[in-house]
């Protein structure tokens, strides 16, 4: 039951009467649908109990249109400028929830400081039944809860009250939350029921959710925003009726994933809900500290007491986030942390200039969309705009806003946008406010006007600085409006709650035109044989074959019959005729041949121009015009009823013109390319264009389309970005192709001019050049200087406005096309973001999450290879300094002696047992480079935490299913995928890369020292079980459990590693696992030692002696023998987790690949030596040769012995001794033989084996060793890489359920957004050397020198020819001035 709200219904228990103060306390669930009022009643100084009421209310969206010609004055009966109204609910039945007296005690105290509320969006208490409630939460804050305490010091004053004394032996007394559950009934409340009270904590409170698969939301307008659909004035019905229509159904959710959070001087605590029978529910599950900035400024802020901290936190709320905006350590940008996830969203560069600064730290103005795309700040007289996505400021207004002599000095604004985003009220007082059109021309300054009556808001908020303890009125936020309620008010006869959304600005909208307008019939007027309109003949050229190509209708929009609207087939265009600027040289009768026609409008009228069917989607419904105006309703040919307008005529819709430019180019382009299709329009349309009239007539179109968005860029710089934002421009032109367009908006900037001699030097330099090239002063084209626009007027983000794919993935898509590939639009974005990104790595954030697929498609696509390999060399990878210095980091110590040390900027709320952040040295910020990409190394996605049998379950599994993988979407470790089998990729030779790997190695080095010692087990056991065998020891007594139990754990751990190695075969695919040849090692240390324990036990192992009467075999201890080199060879490449270790290995190795050649020929030459000898001494006796034999003489006492051994073994007699014999040169003796020949090839061998070629292989092996240990670093991090990509591809890895060692330390899992290190010049000056040689040529350059070139020509504008007929001459001149 619901009904509109009055004043009279308060319930008579708790009836304030006149002259009596109530203290009103509101809150709105965040979809915007509720609305709680908590009332505080007066009472008698002797009553015990405290009085109070809550009122709920349904909030219903009216369905509201607003004719333009209404009254405002009149229409204030329209809910007072919202479309929103308030219904309240019946809970008169309900019982009533009393305190209780402890509760109270402090109620009533001066201990007391304030109230906070929040309720919930729905949840459902039972899915079967469709039962459902809200959470409502009430926090009576205490003013010790809302004091700083220092760490070291628990005495403190207060000074904000003088009155209450603080006894400093007694422990300061909290306050207290409840937390209710509101059973609903449809729109009803059947119950409102107690759930549990938090006893020690009060502050703030806020309720949010989280979503189903437990990951924080990033986009919150998925389960918790209104979708907000403001319809603009140009797309309304047939009457021209103003109307706004907002989604009003609310997403019921889950219970578990609500949670509380209260914030106070003390950090912000944090309670999740479970099940409504959850054991000790009255507990806080995670307290959390503010970031250090805040810390510090709570700190400086302490002198001014609870009333003064309760303000400071509530002016960093906004929404869901929560900002830090200090200034006492100077830094220079704010931060913004979403409360949902504990995780820093973005940093914003900006100056404080809050003069209240000079007394305390306090925060400035903030507001944020809905979407979570923009966020404003407003310091001093500025309102600057950034993107969140980003971080990067867009824009930027200045205020204003005349102070009378008696006006507060520190007054400050209220922000909010409204209108789908697109509007932005800065309000300081009901009489001075203003509405910040976003995506309107205005872009400079906005004025603080001061109203009219009619124009005045309902309540005046009375904003003053945080210093007054003043509270008059609350405000809340919801994700759709402001509600605002009188606070500690007297009972007055007007409503104490008001709502205000976007409806405001449409009010103020309706007055801004009258005019009539006339309507022009739908009959065809085009008259083809009036000669003035001849040139219009052909309005459509490529519908010249089938006889449409002139107008439909047509008529003039001013009294002088130079603008003129024409409606085609196809589209709708208006140009306008105008005299050229010389006209004083020509009569009255010649200026009609000297004409400038000039496209003013263009838009297609069917947007599914794609569907080549002949039947039209879309008619023209009404045209009405008037002077310089004009309107036109579409209707769907299908549903048959108004599906938009198009309105042209006030200032701002301009901005329809350049948006409407863009999607024509495209459909121009589509008519161009579909010109070379086979189908029956197609051909139409080819044979029009081939026409040489219609061709050329197409190409001014096109030519005309072009300049209507030069000359909006021109005039509107900022509004163009902005609109870049909101209709991602740039996407649409990358769809039209247009090639020299996108590279004039990317990079024909303005160039910084140092000093005035320099702009004057370089038009001096302009002048002597056309001078001297005797060119005809009549003849001289336009110096294209005037045409450089104002930088950056690109800005990228995550996803386009409309959650659609963002500007580089429609190039990336352009790039990969089927049928028409072409990556010239990619290549210029890598090279536009890449060049910002020196300056702020936000530029990076879309680079960053399509580099994977980069990589994959670069082993097909040559292009894009070569965008890789001199993308890698960018400044930004090894120059960007950090300009975040005042967060806490983390040391990660360097992998090598020769590679980086990295800094983790810790970019989360942490809890106060957290004991590994330090601050950086001041002597090494100069040289801290940041890596240019967010979020690069981490998993996005945060594990729920898990209870203690969910653990011990996950435990047995890792014991029977070991290393299970996952597909883990980290876009570092999809890049190692495809890069990891080219040690040679520039993507390891990168600082920045390499500043990540190392920091993902210190995270994953345990997992793989664990897995080295597993494997010694292992190789131990089968050890001890291969040498029992051997040995024959009898295993009797106590030892035979030993044994038992090491061949349990040799065959437990054989499963173990099988098992690792079967997943990691079945993830990476069988081919390619088989594909290493390492791999063989690995399966063959686990089958050959299980075929030989498995024999051997069957064979000769008996319970009773053991292995004592075994029967030795030689060539079963020959491959045992095999086994054992083969386990000792697995355990080598372990090692190589050791990062000296797998130096040296791939040392070794490389040595052996450099000189291999130099091996073959050395091995050639001893084999070719060995096999000559052979041949000519293997079978000497035939050729009457024999070796001589030895005698040794030898006397005792005067006797003299003679003894002389027997033939001596030939030992040419095979070619393998022979060939052995020869590589053993220096042993072997060929004078023996007798034949001074053999002793002249022994000398020469001599030289030949043991002087030259041993020592030329020493040589090399030198220069080798030096090759090979320069390269050394990058072959470690290929190898780590390789580790890193197996383990965080765990299910159990720190990166995706687990913990490192890092988060055990924090208490928290590490999400790693930023990461540093420190730029030393003896690493980094190699890749600094090459970047050189790269960076002569960007990015695009082989892709455009693959392409034809248009004539730039086309862009010569006229500084006169800059302007518009829908804007007034004098501001014409103002922007062309500028």
């Amino acid at each position: 039951m619901s009904e509109s709200i009055n004043i009279e219904d308060y319930a008579k228990d708790g009836e304030v009467k006149d002259g009596k103060v109530k203290e009103i306390y509101i809150a709105t669930n965040p979809f915007g649908s509720f609305v709680v009022k908590f009332e505080i009643l007066p009472s008698e100084s002797n009553e015990l109990k405290c009085k109070y009421n809550f009122r709920m209310y349904n909030v219903k969206l009216d369905n509201v249109k607003l004719e333009k010609n209404d009254d405002l004055k009149a229409s204030k009966a329209l809910s007072a400028l919202s479309s929103r109204t308030l219904h309240k609910i019946d809970i008169s039945k309900q019982k009533k929830f009393e305190f209780t007296e402890e509760q109270s005690k402090l109620i009533k105290s001066k201990n007391k400081l304030s109230w906070s509320v929040a309720v919930s969006d729905k949840f459902y208490i039972n899915k079967s039944s469709k039962s459902t409630a809200r959470l409502l939460a009430i926090s009576c804050i205490s003013r010790d809860d809302m004091t700083y305490k220092k760490k070291d010091d628990m005495k403190y004053k207060k000074k904000d009250d003088m009155t209450y004394k603080k006894d400093p032996n007694k422990d300061p007394k909290p306050g207290f939350t409840i937390v209710f559950s509101i059973n609903l009934d449809n729109d009803s409340i059947m119950e409102i029921m107690e759930l549990f009270p938090l006893d020690k904590y009060s502050g703030k409170v806020k309720l949010f959710t989280k979503d189903k698969e437990g990951r924080d939301e990033k986009n919150t307008d998925k389960d918790n925003h209104t979708e907000v659909q403001v319809t603009d004035e140009k797309n309304t019905d047939e009457d021209n009726h103003t109307e706004v229509q907002v989604t009003d159904d609310e997403k019921v959710l889950d219970r578990g994933r609500f949670f509380l959070i209260i914030l106070n001087a003390s950090g912000i605590h944090r309670h999740l809900f479970k099940s409504l029978d959850e054991k000790n529910p009255n507990e806080i599950h995670l307290s959390l500290k503010y970031p250090k900035r805040i810390e510090n400024a709570l700190k400086k802020n302490q002198k001014f007491g609870a009333v003064f901290n309760l303000k400071y936190i509530q002016k960093c709320l906004n929404l869901h986030y929560f900002l830090v905006d200090t200034t006492n350590e100077g830094a220079q940008y704010m931060e913004l942390y979403d409360l949902r996830t504990n995780q820093l969203v973005n940093t914003f560069k900006r100056q404080n200039l809050n003069n209240l600064n000079l007394i305390a730290d306090i925060p400035d103005c903030v507001a944020i969309t809905y979407s979570n795309k923009l966020l404003a700040y407003a310091s001093g007289n500025d309102v600057k705009l950034y993107s969140i996505d980003c971080g990067l400021e867009i824009a930027s207004i200045e205020l204003k806003n005349q102070k009378s002599a008696e006006a507060d000095y520190y007054d400050e604004y209220f922000m909010h946008f409204f209108n789908n985003d697109e509007s932005l009220l800065i309000y300081q007082s009901k009489h001075k406010w203003a509405i910040w059109n976003i995506f309107g021309l205005e872009q400079t300054s906005i004025k603080l006007e001061n109203h009219l009556f009619e124009y005045q808001l309902e309540f005046d908020l009375k904003l003053v600085n945080i210093f007054n303890e003043d509270d008059d009125y609350q405000l809340e936020r919801s994700n759709s409006f402001a509600i605002i309620a009188k606070n500690k008010e007297k009972n007055e006869e007007t409503e104490d709650m008001q709502i205000y959304d976007g409806f405001i600005s449409k009010y103020l909208k309706s007055k801004s035109d009258k005019q009539d307008f006339k309507e022009l019939s739908l009959k065809k007027s085009f008259n083809c044989k009036n000669s003035e309109l001849d040139y219009y003949y052909i309005f459509e050229p490529w519908l010249f074959t089938s006889g449409k190509a002139a107008p439909n209708n047509l008529v003039y929009l001013d009294e002088n019959k130079e603008i003129l609207l024409l409606i085609g087939h196809h589209t709708i265009q208006v140009w306008h005729d105008r005299a050229k600027q010389d006209q004083a040289e020509h009569n009255q009768a010649e200026q009609d041949q000297v004409k400038k026609k000039t496209l003013e409008f263009i838009s297609v009228i069917d947007k599914n121009y794609e569907n080549k069917s002949n039947k039209k989607n879309v008619n023209i419904e009404k045209i009405e015009y008037a002077v310089k105006k004009f309107k036109i309703s579409f209707q769907d040919s299908k549903k048959d009823k108004v599906i938009k307008d198009i309105e042209m005529g006030c200032e701002d819709d301009i901005i329809h013109a350049v948006i409407e430019a863009c999607h024509t180019l495209k459909f121009l382009n589509w008519i161009y390319d579909s010109s070379e299709d086979d189908d029956y329009y197609s051909i139409l349309y080819s044979i029009s264009l081939a026409r040489k009239n219609c061709h050329s007539k197409f190409v001014d179109i096109v030519r005309q389309t072009r300049n209507i968005i030069i000359r909006f860029i021109q005039l509107y710089p900022i509004v163009w970005r902005l609109l870049g934002i909101r209709y991602d421009l740039l996407g649409i032109l990358i769809e039209a192709e247009e090639k020299l367009l996108i590279k004039h908006i990317l990079f024909n900037e303005k160039k910084d001019i140092v000093s005035p001699e320099d702009c004057i030097r370089k038009t001096l330099d302009i002048v002597v050049s056309k001078l001297g090239n005797n060119e005809p002063s009549n003849d001289k084209k336009p110096d294209q200087d005037h045409l450089l626009h104002e930088k950056s007027l690109h800005i990228p983000q995550y996803t386009s406005w409309e959650k659609k794919n963002n500007t580089i993935r429609k190039a990336f898509n352009q790039a990969l096309s089927n049928d028409d590939p072409e990556p010239v639009y990619l290549g210029y974005l890598l090279e536009y973001y890449s060049n910002k990104a020196v300056n702020d790595i936000g530029w990076m954030i879309s680079v960053g999450e399509i580099l994977p697929e980069l990589y994959k498609e670069s082993h097909k696509n040559g292009f894009i290879k070569s965008y890789l390999q001199i993308l890698f060399y960018k400044p930004c990878f090894c120059s960007k300094g950090l300009d975040i210095p005042f967060f806490d980091f983390i040391a990660i110590p360097p992998s090598t002696s020769n590679s980086l040390e990295v800094f983790i900027p810790l970019t989360q709320l942490i809890t106060e047992e957290s004991s590994i952040v330090k601050e950086i040295s001041k002597e090494k910020i100069p040289n801290i480079q940041m890596v240019p990409f967010v979020d690069f190394a981490t998993y996005n996605t945060i594990q729920p935490p898990k209870d203690n049998y969910t653990k011990f379950k996950d435990f047995l599994k890792s014991l029977i299913f070991p290393n299970q993988f996952v597909d883990l979407k980290i876009p570092i470790i999809s890049i190692i995928e495809e890069a990891e089998n080219d040690h040679d990729d520039p993507f390891y030779f990168n600082p920045s890369i390499e500043a990540m790997l190392n920091f993902m190695w210190h995270a994953s080095k345990s997992h793989w020292y664990h897995t080295l010692y597993i494997f010694i087990i292992y190789f131990l056991s089968y050890s001890i079980i291969t040498w029992m065998y051997v040995a024959h020891i009898e295993v009797a007594g106590y030892f035979q459990p030993i044994l038992m139990f090491v061949i349990a754990i040799f065959f437990y751990l054989n499963y173990y590693h099988f098992i690792i190695e079967f997943n990691q075969a079945r993830s990476k695919n069988y081919w390619n696992y088989f594909k290493d040849l390492f791999n063989f090692v690995d399966l063959f240390s686990l089958i050959l030692p299980f075929i030989i324990t498995v024999y051997i036990l069957l064979k000769y192992y008996t319970i009773e002696y053991g292995f004592k009467y075994a029967e030795s075999n030689i060539y079963l201890s020959f491959i045992i023998f095999i086994s054992i080199i083969v386990i000792w060879f697995e355990l080598i490449l372990l090692l190589r987790i050791i990062p000296g270790f797998a130096q040296y290995l791939d040392i070794l190795n490389n040595i052996v690949v450099e000189i291999k050649l130099f091996l073959l020929f050395f091995a050639l030459t001893v084999i070719a030596m060995g096999h000559a000898l052979f041949i000519f001494l293997g079978y000497a006796a035939y050729i009457g040769l024999s070796e001589s034999q030895t005698t040794y003489e030898f006397t005792n006492g005067s006797t003299k012995f003679s003894l002389t051994e027997g033939e001596p073994e030939n030992i040419f007699s095979n070619p393998f001794s022979a060939i052995i014999s020869a590589y053993n040169w220096d042993s072997t003796a060929l004078d023996t033989w007798g034949f001074w020949p053999l002793i002249i090839i022994s000398v020469l061998g001599n030289i030949i084996f043991v002087i030259i070629l041993q020592n030329v292989i020493i040589s090399f092996m030198s220069g080798a060793f030096e090759s090979a240990n320069k390269d050394g670093k990058r072959t470690v991090l290929n190898f780590q890489s390789r580790l890193i990509y197996d383990y965080a591809r765990l299910k159990i890895s720190s990166f995706n359920s687990g913990k490192s060692d890092l988060d055990k330390k924090l208490k928290s899992r590490i999400k790693v957004k930023y990461v540093c290190f420190y730029d030393e010049p003896s690493i980094t000056k190699a890749w600094r050397d090459e970047g050189k040689e790269w960076n002569s040529n960007p990015i695009y350059w082989n892709a455009e020198s693959q392409i034809s070139t248009e004539n730039e020509s086309k862009y010569n504008i006229d500084n006169d020819d800059i302007k518009f007929i829908w804007i007034s001459e004098k501001k014409n001149k103002e922007e062309t001035t500028k």
